[in-house]
């Protein structure tokens, strides 16, 4: 694999290892950030005496900053001393050394346009591990396979709303003369939805077909905000898109569109 892919997989890991965290704290974490930091490792392997190509700071700046905000939720779950700080540490170590070079290099190359400690998409190099005020990259949601990456923003799919609904399952007991008797029983469905508007240019830009394609592999994908919070997995339930203002080819100009995707069960095991 490529230095980006192994990017990408890297914080596939660490995304997973919140989610096995929230569950099993430091023990369930703990494969998935041993995952992580090994492939890290190789993705510092493979970047170490290569040219760093001025496109490639973006998706790593991306891809580093969801990693360091999985490690900071993971970190919540630490005691100091056990392997999951020590596997955390270390994983952190790959992250410095990797944003030094990427961002040494671009810096040498154009220090007018872009300062050392600064990385295209996300801004400061701070913002990777977590600590600034405000999330620096200009995206809302990224929705992550195994092997890729799509983000809502500005200039692609951005949606103007986001709607989240928990269900849950009660059994009644109709009782005579009185009111139901209710029960819980069980945790039921949990759906996420966002819909927008996208204004493109001439012949389309093809954002919705990436998210089709995603959702015709029917595996679960990963959900990350713009602001840090891993959501889990999730499977994409529909797409709906409506096209208007067409040019006289039949092109759209706009598309209106919704994208549901339903919670994936956490503890379903692949056969």
């Amino acid at each position: 694999m490529s230095f980006l892919d192994k990017l990408k997989t890297a914080a596939r890991e660490a995304a997973d290892g919140v989610v096995a965290g929230r569950r099993g704290g430091s023990a369930g974490a703990l494969p998935f950030a041993q995952s992580a930091a090994g492939t890290m490792d190789d993705a510092w392997r493979a970047l170490s005496g290569r040219p760093v190509i001025p496109g490639m700071a973006e998706p790593a700046g991306r891809q580093l900053r969801s990693i360091g905000l999985s490690t900071t939720q993971m970190g919540t779950w630490a005691t100091p001393g056990d392997a999951l700080q020590t596997t955390l540490t270390a994983l952190s170590g790959s992250q410095n050394k990797i944003l030094a070079t990427v961002a040494g290099v671009l810096a040498s190359q154009n220090p007018a346009a872009m300062p050392f400690g600064q990385l295209p998409g996300i801004g400061s190099i701070n913002s990777v591990f977590g600590s600034g005020a405000a999330p620096a990259q200009s995206w809302q949601l990224q929705v992550s396979t195994d092997s890729e990456a799509f983000y809502f923003a500005l200039g692609a799919a951005a949606f103007d709303e986001l709607r989240r609904r928990s269900q849950y399952v009660l059994s009644a007991q109709d009782r005579l003369t009185r009111a139901q008797a209710v029960q819980g029983v069980a945790v039921g469905g949990e759906t996420l939805s966002v819909s927008g508007a996208i204004w493109l240019a001439q012949h389309g830009a093809g954002h919705l077909d990436t998210l089709r394609r995603f959702g015709e592999t029917l595996r679960p994908v990963t959900l990350t905000t713009g602001y840090g919070e891993q959501l889990g997995r999730w499977q994409i339930a529909s797409i709906d898109d409506t096209q208007g203002a067409l040019f006289r080819d039949g092109a759209p100009r706009k598309q209106t569109y919704s994208i549901e995707f339903t919670r994936y069960g956490e503890d379903y095991q692949d056969v």
